[in-house]
C-alpha cells in the first residue's frame, strides 16, 4: 500500500515536471521502513533534489528501504550513489533494502 502511493506520488509529479525529469514519491510504511519509487530520466536537478533529501529519506529507513524503480528511464551511475548514500545515513547495518520493479520488467542490476 506505501509503495503504491509512493509509486502515485512520483507519476503525479512526473505528469507535472515531464517524463525528462527526475521524479521522486515517498511514505514511510511502519517506524523505520520507507518505500521510494523513482520515476522519469535521470537529470541533474532531480538528482540534486533526491541527494538532499538523503538524510532525511535515510532516517525514515533505518530499518528497511524499499526502491522501485518501474518508472524510471535510463541507467545513471549517479542515482546508484544517491540511493547507496541515502542507504548508508539511516539503514542499520544489515538492514534489508530491495528493488521493486514491475512483473514484466527484465532489467536486472549490474553487479
Amino acid at each position: 500500500m506505501a509503495l503504491e502511493k509512493a509509486v502515485s506520488e512520483a507519476q503525479a509529479a512526473s505528469a507535472y515536471r515531464g517524463p525528462e525529469v527526475l521524479s521522486v514519491g515517498f511514505r514511510s510504511f511502519a517506524p523505520g521502513r520507507l518505500a521510494v519509487a523513482l520515476v522519469g530520466a535521470p537529470d541533474d536537478e532531480g538528482l540534486a533534489r533526491l541527494y538532499a533529501l538523503t538524510r532525511y529519506l535515510g532516517r525514515l529507513a533505518e530499518n528497511e528501504l524499499v526502491v522501485d524503480v518501474a518508472g524510471f528511464r535510463g541507467r545513471s551511475r549517479a542515482l546508484l550513489r544517491v540511493v547507496n548514500q541515502m542507504r548508508g545515513s539511516g539503514l542499520a547495518a544489515g538492514a534489508p533494502w530491495s528493488r521493486s520493479a514491475s512483473p514484466g520488467d527484465r532489467h536486472r542490476p549490474r553487479r
